[in-house]
């Protein structure tokens, strides 16, 4: 999670934030991943860290037929809750009807999630192991930022995470089948792989093939080309910032000299 600001320093919450972000961007671009692949469909559905939270969290209590059972159960009783409470004082009151709607929202994206977790458990059993390892891996995740008990944070870290998590969730969701990816990092390396089936004509035709991995080659150039720009200018971030950081520094040394 995001560190505090150090004991007996109090700069602005502005300056504090800013720093942070900076600290995060130099922990991402150590390396890059680009990937290339084919989906059965888009979905329309953007990322919303808190959204995808609240998801993930009804997920991960619906895995297995008594547990989808349990909510089944919660679900039904929550909907005659808030049938009662829709009387004609909710309906003529616009602060209470508001309220009544947001629970119903909520209500409807719940039972929506318990149906995308009923079909998985219907699906073939290779998706299944890899809905369960991803689970596995979302639960680890939500454990180390969930550290120490405390309230969850929509920082700058937790929702890095939570995007990192997203992806995978929606390929999964998705139908997504990589064929190609290349990974980028900061000490020259790079690691390239590509499906077998890329290179199977029975597969792919000669056409389909190259288009895949030329569009792959243009995105990793892009990529490339979008990660240097962001060193350099973090780079130049920080040269000028030093300048900064001395001059302030030699306050502080002249101030306390100055009471001794």
């Amino acid at each position: 999670m995001n560190s505090p600001s150090p004991r007996g320093v109090s700069p602005s919450t502005t300056l504090w934030q800013f720093r942070e972000a900076i600290k995060d961007a130099l922990t991402d671009i150590t390396t890059i991943e680009v990937t290339t692949a084919l989906v059965d469909r888009i979905s329309p559905v953007t990322f919303s860290a808190e959204d995808f939270y609240e998801r993930l969290q009804q997920d991960l209590a619906c895995r297995t037929p008594a547990e989808i059972q349990q909510w089944r159960n919660h679900l039904e009783a929550r909907q005659q809750e808030l049938t009662a409470m829709l009387t004609t004082t909710v309906r003529e009151q616009p602060e209470a009807k508001r309220i009544w709607q947001h629970h119903h929202l909520v209500w409807q994206r719940q039972v929506q999630h318990l149906r995308a977790a009923e079909q998985r458990l219907q699906s073939p059993a290779a998706l299944r192991q890899d809905w369960e390892e991803f689970y596995q891996e979302a639960s680890t995740v939500l454990q180390r930022l969930h550290a120490e008990g405390k309230a969850f944070y929509f920082g700058s870290v937790e929702v890095s995470a939570l995007r990192k998590l997203w992806e995978t969730y929606t390929a999964l969701a998705n139908g997504e089948q990589i064929y190609a990816s290349t990974h980028l990092r900061l000490d020259g390396d790079t690691v390239e792989r590509y499906r077998r089936e890329l290179f199977d004509r029975e597969a792919f035709d000669a056409a389909t093939a190259q288009a895949l991995l030329t569009l792959h080659r243009e995105s990793v150039t892009r990529a490339r080309e979008r990660w240097n720009d962001l060193v350099a200018f973090l780079l130049g971030l920080v040269e000028r910032l030093i300048p900064y950081r001395d001059a302030q520094y030699q306050r502080e040394r002249s101030r306390i000299d100055g009471r001794r």
